[in-house]
């Protein structure tokens, strides 16, 4: 398998459980105030090294990308005055175009003969020192300011443009965000970003850059219940559910249903209940499961 020149986002659970420990890191939801969000434009991965006599577009495993051109004289444009320093600047982002399928982006992107309609959507910037180093310890906070007072004036129109970015708090739940941007089309989900986290080529596994990705509903029996740990000890943790391959638990109850159904376990045991997940694990599991509500309206459950 190539090798990837970015620094990787991964899911929340692939980040390992020293990272998690390490940085408080709970569960998806508890990021909204501490991470940074992005949209995750639906397209090829690039990297666009900016230098003043040569511009030059790379695929994430380092492929040399001949169909944007055009993507290659904006940026010498927008970056004119760094470059008059004699300055060099790697920004990362996504090739993308409005309106069109991730495959079909694809296949302009690798072919060798121009493909005009296709942006370079900006969301990091890295001077050339550190991209080549394979690390920079600054602050995503402030690589992406320089970004911004690079591109602030772009349109979404434009061939070389800024990636949005909210800061935390104000992009509510995670999970609610990522499927609202897909359910506009484009997007394939929400970047989580830590602020203050630096950029390392390779794995993102420990936990500064974490990809949401939509979330898939399921109709499951729910077949027992267990006690929480810490604030939830003496009453709900989770619930117990048949799965596709056994049992599986899912959480994000409210305190009154915690408190109702670990004091009467018969009200819930035997429903079936609607939960939201990013699938299932190849063993079975669900991945990042949220309670979303009885369904009365329902007289079988998934996998039954």
């Amino acid at each position: 398998m190539a090798e990837y020149l970015i620094h990787k986002a991964v899911e929340f659970d692939k980040i390992t459980a020293k990272a998690k420990k390490e940085k408080g890191l709970t569960d998806l939801a508890s990021l909204a105030i501490r991470y940074g969000a992005q949209r995750k434009y639906d397209g090829c991965n690039g990297i666009l090294i900016v230098k003043p006599n040569e511009q030059v577009l790379l695929s994430r495993t380092g492929e040399v990308v001949r169909s944007c051109d055009h993507i290659k004289r904006a940026s010498r444009a927008a970056l004119s005055p760094v470059l008059a320093r004699g300055n060099a600047m790697v920004l990362l982002g996504e090739v993308w175009q409005a309106g069109r399928r991730q495959s079909a982006i694809s296949g302009d992107f690798r072919r060798h003969d121009p493909a005009p309609g296709l942006q370079f959507i900006a969301f990091d910037m890295l001077r050339l020192d550190e991209y080549e180093a394979g690390l920079s310890e600054r602050p995503f906070f402030d690589r992406y300011t320089g970004l911004h007072i690079r591109l602030r004036a772009t349109h979404p129109a434009d061939t070389l443009r800024l990636c949005e970015y909210y800061n935390p708090g104000t992009y509510g739940d995670p999970q609610g965000f990522a499927d609202y941007l897909v359910a506009q089309g484009g997007y394939d989900g929400a970047i989580l970003r830590d602020p203050d986290a630096g950029w390392t080529r390779g794995s993102g596994t420990a936990g500064e850059i974490i990809k949401v990705k939509n979330t898939e509903t399921f109709d499951l029996r729910v077949v027992g219940v267990e006690e929480g740990k810490g604030k939830y000890v003496g009453t709900l943790g989770a619930l117990v559910l048949r799965g596709p391959k056994g049992q599986v638990t899912c959480s994000g109850m409210s305190d009154e249903q915690r408190n109702q159904w670990w004091a009467e376990p018969s009200l819930i045991v035997g429903q079936i209940v609607e939960v939201a997940a990013l699938g299932f694990t190849v063993r079975g599991s669900l991945r990042e499961p949220r309670f979303k509500g009885i369904r009365h309206d329902k007289e079988h459950a998934d996998y039954e």
